[in-house]
């Protein structure tokens, strides 16, 4: 998200930031081809102490953007993902560790961001997205491969066109994350599937990405980190979706997770959740670190106005 969190997300405007997304919902903003993430076909609410006491062991990064990298050697702590638009120079990113834009390479305005992570959002960018990765950058796969706005594709379409990220660990030393799915079906999964533009019964969320590492083990392909997305306004959902992910990632001896994408969309608790965030979220969890988004579904840009001034949050 934004950088220097602990001024500009500090309890005292959490309620100036609220009082803007309540009196004015902001518009959703393209990413990744889509607009917005699809609706989860199901949730999931378990308490987080449950979701807690199931997370992995790894050692969790620190909460400060100044850790860019985690055991894998992967990025890790506060991320930003971002759409073309307002200036993104307006935002400081003196506390960013990383950031992603659904692209290959960084937006012009970009480049100060943390860290970048390409993201070889769909089949028709693999050929351009490894063609520019450089030594030792941390990649991440497919764009919500179960979302018929996004990277539509099954499981064994995506494995079968996965030998050249793959290829990246060799080439360039590269930190490869599998596609990064959304929490569709919620951690539990879900028998539900989609069909659209001609790819039928594609399955959904994490049951997706269990049935691509399923199929690239076999392969011979290797990971240094699980991406997965998140959208909803509960922190116990949030843990619980990182407990799953991260059960799924120790399966196939996957060192850690990272979320590449989130964004909490009540906007009645947005502030008091983006607080707990910063604060908490990657020591209690053991995730390496996640990306908020500059688009959060359902409640658009809450920390830049569409004429690309700050708001009162962004500038404090």
């Amino acid at each position: 998200m934004l950088s220097n969190y602990q001024s500009i997300f500090s309890f005292a405007l959490c309620s100036a930031l609220c009082t803007v997304a309540l009196a004015k919902p902001h518009p959703q903003h393209r990413h990744g081809g889509g607009w917005g993430p699809p609706a989860p076909v199901a949730t999931s609410t378990p308490a987080v102490a449950a979701a807690t006491a199931a997370t992995s062991a790894a050692s969790p990064a620190t909460s400060s953007g100044t850790t860019t990298t985690s055991s894998s050697g992967a990025v890790s702590g506060k991320g930003l993902i971002y759409y073309s638009g307002p200036p993104l120079s307006a935002y400081n990113a003196a506390d960013l560790a990383f950031s992603l834009d659904w692209a290959d390479t960084a937006a012009a305005d970009g480049a100060s961001l943390g860290t970048f992570v390409p993201m070889c959002s769909g089949l028709a960018q693999v050929s351009s997205c490894t063609g520019v990765v450089t030594e030792g950058q941390s990649v991440v796969g497919f764009n919500e491969p179960e979302n018929p706005a996004e990277a539509f594709m099954l499981p064994t379409t995506a494995v079968s066109n996965w030998g050249p990220i793959n290829d990246l660990r060799a080439s360039k030393g590269a930190k490869i994350g599998t596609p990064a799915v959304s929490n569709a079906g919620g951690p539990d999964g879900t028998t539900a599937t989609v069909s659209a533009n001609g790819v039928e019964n594609n399955p959904q969320g994490i049951t997706w990405l269990s049935q691509f590492l399923a199929n690239a083990t076999t392969e011979g392909y290797t990971f240094d980190f699980v991406a997965y997305h998140w959208y909803e306004g509960d922190q116990s959902d949030l843990l619980a979706q990182t407990s799953a992910m991260q059960k799924l990632a120790k399966q196939y001896k996957i060192d850690t997770v990272l979320v590449t994408e989130m964004g909490f969309n009540d906007p009645s608790t947005e502030c008091s959740n983006v607080e707990w965030l910063v604060n908490n979220f990657i020591a209690t969890s053991g995730a390496a670190g996640y990306a908020y988004s500059t688009s959060t579904w359902g409640l658009g840009n809450t920390l830049m106005s569409s004429s690309g001034v700050l708001t009162d949050v962004g500038t404090a």
